[in-house]
């Protein structure tokens, strides 16, 4: 059974970028095949965040925020996975203006690369977030730098509500409106002239 890593599992995006499809194409690539030259350029900093990534999976938080930091320095660090890491790390330490931060650039580089999976979890037949205390904080903090960076960008933004398999399709559809709508009003609160274009029922069967 495949379990998730740490970094991976409590990421608050999917991350997928240009930089993680050049290394799996460069591992998928035949034997013989030419090597990206982008890829082996950015090869020293690769072997930065995977020894960040190492730090953060073994609990070494500190160590974590350091190597991802350094990372953030260099020109081809700027990077989902550097301030996906960078706020995870902030926030296991309880810094949470330093996770913000980081948060705050990571929704900057998904947007400007097209790519804002932000992952809200809601309770069982509800529309009400998933968690309490520190969790519910995130949330927060999430929906606040979202609004923030999509005015600075003037970029639209498309939500999508999911349901469970259970219950029935038209029940789902219509839970996945509210989740929708609960969303967008909470993200409104922070930016009241935002303009959110909803993609109301989607649903996850």
């Amino acid at each position: 059974k495949l379990v998730p890593t740490p970094l991976y599992a409590d990421s608050p995006m999917f991350i997928r970028d240009t930089r993680s499809e050049k290394i799996i194409a460069t591992a998928t690539a035949a034997t013989g095949s030419t090597v990206d030259k982008d890829y082996l350029a950015a090869m020293e900093t690769n072997a930065l965040l995977a020894e960040a990534a190492k730090a953060y999976d073994d609990g070494n938080f500190e160590d974590a925020v350091r190597l991802f930091g350094k990372a953030g320095e260099r020109e081809d660090g700027q990077l989902l996975k550097t301030y996906a890491g960078l706020y995870q790390a902030h926030l296991k330490l309880k810094q949470f203006g330093p996770a913000e931060d980081a948060f705050a650039k990571l929704a900057e580089i998904g947007i400007k690369n097209g790519s804002l999976s932000v992952k809200f979890l809601f309770q069982v037949n509800d529309t009400r977030l998933f968690g309490e205390g520190d969790e519910l904080l995130e949330y927060e903090i999430w929906l606040r730098q979202l609004a923030r960076k999509i005015i600075e960008s003037g970029a639209c933004v498309e939500i999508s509500g999911h349901a469970s398999h259970t219950g029935s399709p038209d029940y789902n559809k219509k839970l996945s409106e509210k989740r929708s709508h609960r969303i967008q009003k909470q993200m409104l609160t922070h930016a009241p002239d935002i303009a959110l274009f909803a993609n109301l029922g989607a649903v996850q069967l």
